[in-house]
Parts: structure tokens; C-alpha cells; sequence
């Protein structure tokens, strides 16, 4: 089995040197092996061969590791107490003319709840500042208490001309009023984001720490609290944007 295994990491290792791109582009995926010996802790010894293999792609490609947060360690062997294993298996390798179009790129790692892998979310911007955009509408605005209440206010109101002119009206009335909705729920959405991603790192900590001694009802008890906390701060960071 390991002889097949690294037979097919070195024939990836081929596929990638030989499609020599010049351009801006990322690879994402998981390796199924590490670039550093830190990049695992746990049962089991470090094999230093794949590693050098591994590094050794990476640099003829002209790669790096993008920039990420959130948890270290990418995989775990389902929380075996006797020989527990935790490694940074998947990344997100980049070239340089990504980071030049691309200089926003980041990557984050939540904790892992169901799967034995973390999730791995990317997220770029290319850096330009853009005009003000068309008009949104956005799911969360319907758990505000206020949401109900501006449909009839804004059709009751009384608008002269005719029909197309009237419904075009309080289509904009609308559009204002969603507008001043998401202003005011947004308020001090700086420390609203801090304070959720703050959360989820506690979170994520309680998990990773002293893991091996925490119980599997436990474990998961945690578990929807970092997914709650982390929809929580999704939220946050959509309302900031």
C-alpha cells in the first residue's frame, strides 16, 4: 500500500512539472503528504523522503504556500486515543503572478465537525477598488424583526402617476428602506466580526488542545459550537461587506 501511495504522489509530482504555467494559478487540493516535519504531530514517525519530494515539486514549479488562518492541522485519524494523528495535509500552493493579480488571496481552515478533513475555504480579490454596485438583496434580512413590517408601509404609500410609474416608485422606496435596514443592523460590525472570529478561535482551541482526553459526545458538543460560531462570523463578514 505505501509503495502504491507514493508511486502515485510521484507521478502527480510529474503531471504538475510538466504542464509548466506561466500564469497566475493556484493548486488546492490535499497532497496526501507534508512540506515540513511540523507539519505533523501525534503517533508515528516522520517519513523525511516524501517531504523532500514534495518541497523539491514545489520549488521547480516557482510555488508557495498561500498565506492561511484558522486551524494548523488539516486531518485527523478520527480521534483515536491510543495512536491519535493530526497533519497539515491540504494547502493551497500559488505562483508569484497570482499574488500580483490577485494580492487579497487567503486561505482559512475551520475545524473539522463530520469529516476527517478540515475545510478548506480560499477567498481573492484582484485589489481594485469598484464603483458602488447594484442593488442586493440579502437572505438576512429577513430574520431582522423589522423585515415584515416595510412591505406593507412602502405599498401603502401613496404615490401619484400611473401604474408602472407608481409600482417603480415604491420599488425604490423599498430599495431605500432595505438600504437603511442593513445600515443600522450593521452598526459596529467591526467589533461584531472581531469578537465571532474570537470565538471561533477559542473554540477551535478547546477542540485541538489536550484533544486525545476529550470524549467523543464532548468532541461533538464542541463541534456545533465552532459551526455555529463560524456561520456566526460568516454573517458578520456579509454584512460588513
Amino acid at each position: 500500500m505505501l509503495v502504491i501511495l507514493k508511486n502515485k504522489r510521484r507521478e502527480l509530482w510529474r503531471d504538475l512539472l510538466s504542464l509548466c504555467v506561466h500564469m497566475a494559478w493556484v493548486i488546492h487540493r490535499d497532497f496526501n503528504t507534508f512540506l515540513n516535519v511540523e507539519d505533523k504531530i501525534g503517533y508515528d514517525r516522520v517519513a523525511i523522503e516524501p517531504c523532500e519530494e514534495f518541497n523539491n515539486c514545489v520549488e521547480q514549479l516557482g510555488m508557495e504556500e498561500m498565506r492561511s488562518s484558522g486551524c494548523f492541522f488539516s486531518w485527523y485519524n478520527q480521534w483515536n486515543e491510543d495512536s491519535w494523528i493530526k497533519v497539515r495535509l491540504d494547502r493551497v500552493l500559488a505562483k508569484s503572478k497570482w499574488y500580483e493579480r490577485f494580492p487579497g488571496s487567503k486561505a482559512f481552515l475551520p475545524e473539522a465537525r463530520v469529516f476527517d478533513h478540515n475545510p478548506l475555504v480560499v477567498s481573492w480579490s484582484d485589489g481594485f477598488v469598484r464603483g458602488k454596485g447594484a442593488f442586493t438583496f440579502l437572505n438576512q434580512w429577513t430574520a431582522h424583526p423589522d423585515f415584515l413590517n416595510i412591505f406593507p408601509e412602502t405599498w401603502s404609500s401613496e404615490v401619484d402617476g400611473c401604474t408602472m410609474f407608481q409600482v417603480a416608485s415604491k420599488l425604490r422606496i423599498m430599495k431605500s428602506c432595505f438600504r437603511d435596514l442593513h445600515r443600522f443592523s450593521a452598526s459596529n460590525i467591526t467589533n461584531r466580526v472581531d469578537e465571532a472570529m474570537m470565538k471561533v478561535k477559542h473554540l477551535q482551541m478547546a477542540l485541538s488542545v489536550q484533544f486525545s482526553n476529550i470524549n467523543r459526545e464532548a468532541m461533538h458538543r464542541r463541534g456545533f459550537e465552532v459551526e455555529e460560531a463560524f456561520v456566526s462570523w460568516g454573517t458578520a463578514l456579509q454584512s460588513a461587506s
